[in-house]
C-alpha cells in the first residue's frame, strides 16, 4: 500500500500540486487499483494463451484476385469530350 509520502513524490514527479483533500483521493484509488493487480496477479494464467482481442475476429475479406479491366473505348464513348484517351475535365485550379 502506498502511503502519503509515495503520493507526495509521485505527484511531484509528474508535476501534480496536490492537496489534502486530492492527496487522500488519489492515495485510495491508487491502493485500490494496486490491490486489484495484486488479485490478477494470484491468478494460475500459465494456461491461458495472450490474445490480442477478447473476441475471435477473422478477417472477413476475400483474396485479390487478377481480372480484366474494363474496355476503354465503351467508356470514353459515355463522356462529353476526350483528349488523348482521357477523359477532359474542366480546369479546377489555374496556375
Amino acid at each position: 500500500m502506498l502511503e502519503t509520502k509515495d503520493i507526495l513524490k509521485i505527484g511531484d514527479l509528474a508535476k501534480i500540486e496536490l492537496d489534502q483533500q486530492d492527496m487522500e483521493k488519489v492515495t485510495a484509488k491508487i491502493n485500490e487499483i494496486l490491490h486489484l493487480v495484486d488479485t490478477i496477479q494470484e491468478l494460475d494464467l500459465d494456461h491461458v494463451e495472450p490474445m490480442i482481442h477478447p473476441n475471435p475476429l477473422q478477417n472477413v475479406f476475400r483474396d485479390d484476385q487478377p481480372q480484366a479491366a474494363a474496355e476503354l473505348q465503351p467508356l470514353l464513348a459515355n463522356v462529353p469530350e476526350v483528349q488523348d484517351e482521357q477523359i477532359k475535365v474542366p480546369t479546377v485550379l489555374k496556375a
